[in-house]
């Protein structure tokens, strides 16, 4: 396990962790399996992106190599019914059933997704800017000496809910 600091505050910063992801044997892993990445909304957005412009280079590089298998099976078999598109679904690391595309790329099995947390964190925050006035009152009975900002950060909005749902 290593541990690499980046700030992932853009798509490159994300590329760059994926890159460092990918060169472990995490990338034979998503050969076989789908991986969720639980996150919140900067971090779906960037990797979306990443993952979406793989997807593009990707479907290009696949179009242009069927274009041409296509060509080949067509002078070859004229009356033979072609069904390639059909796809058999396989679930775990079995060589003999898999017919995934050893060509398309590790990234591709990742799927973006806002975690519970996430949820969890957004609601609250909706819940607090929706009854502002209530927690702003409940705030300053906490800390008489100190008045809560018009964007508080998530631990105060945090402290304000508790607090309140321990004296109900």
């Amino acid at each position: 396990m290593d541990f690499v600091e980046l700030s992932l505050k853009s798509k490159d910063d994300f590329d760059a962790a994926f890159d460092i992801m990918l060169s472990t044997n995490l990338s034979e892993y998503l050969k076989h399996f789908l991986l969720p990445q639980p996150g919140d909304w900067p971090a779906q957005f960037y990797s979306r992106q990443v993952i979406y412009e793989t997807l593009q280079k990707y479907n290009k590089y696949t179009e242009a190599s069927s274009a041409l298998q296509s060509q080949q099976q067509s002078t070859s078999a004229a009356a033979h019914s072609d069904h390639s598109y059909t796809l058999s679904y396989h679930s775990g690391p079995d060589k003999e059933n898999a017919t995934v595309n050893s060509d398309q790329p590790a990234i591709l099995s990742l799927m973006p997704r806002i975690g519970p947390l996430h949820i969890s964190l957004n609601g609250q925050e909706t819940l607090f800017h929706k009854f502002r006035d209530l927690f702003e009152i409940i705030y300053t009975k906490l800390f008489p000496k100190s008045k809560l900002s018009k964007t508080p950060k998530p631990w105060r909005i945090s402290l304000s809910l508790i607090r309140e749902s321990v004296r109900a």
